[in-house]
């Protein structure tokens, strides 16, 4: 299956709660295992910039997290002004843009987010826009 990470899901997975498990880290873990995980410059540059500001994080630990992301997810670099995303997808928030360019170049499944803005369309085309717990509640369990 191919996932691409919107970047809150990437820090909500590199984020230490005050207490329990990280649930985003557990999905993120488990599509880097056994799926094939994307994301463009442009989530690695969002995420660089909030694993400052929302993370605290200096500029050293800020690049070991993008190097962990980078060993096992492809990235795909979007050519400027190139246009895969079908007019009839109504986005509210036009920074969300590039996360579904991204999803229609690598002919995703499913792009996983807690952005509510695209939480709200539930899918672009054949790709199905869901928060990690809904992913996670969707896999088929061994029994």
């Amino acid at each position: 299956m191919k996932i691409v990470f919107d970047t809150s899901v990437l820090i909500a997975a590199f984020y230490k709660p005050a207490y329990g498990p990280s649930f985003s880290r557990e999905v993120y873990d488990y599509v880097m295992e056994h799926e094939t995980a994307y994301v463009s410059q442009e989530i690695l540059n969002e995420f660089k910039k909030n694993c400052v500001l929302k993370l605290k994080l200096g500029s050293y630990d800020t690049a070991r997290l993008i190097s962990i992301v980078l060993e096992k997810a492809q990235i795909l670099k979007l050519k400027d002004k190139q246009t895969l995303l079908p007019k009839n997808i109504p986005l509210r928030d036009l920074t969300d843009r590039h996360v579904l360019e991204l999803a229609f170049a690598v002919k995703a499944d499913v792009i996983l987010s807690w952005d509510k803005d695209l939480l709200d369309l539930e899918h672009a085309g054949n790709i199905k826009i869901m928060t990690p717990r809904t992913f996670w509640d969707s896999l088929p369990r061994l029994g």
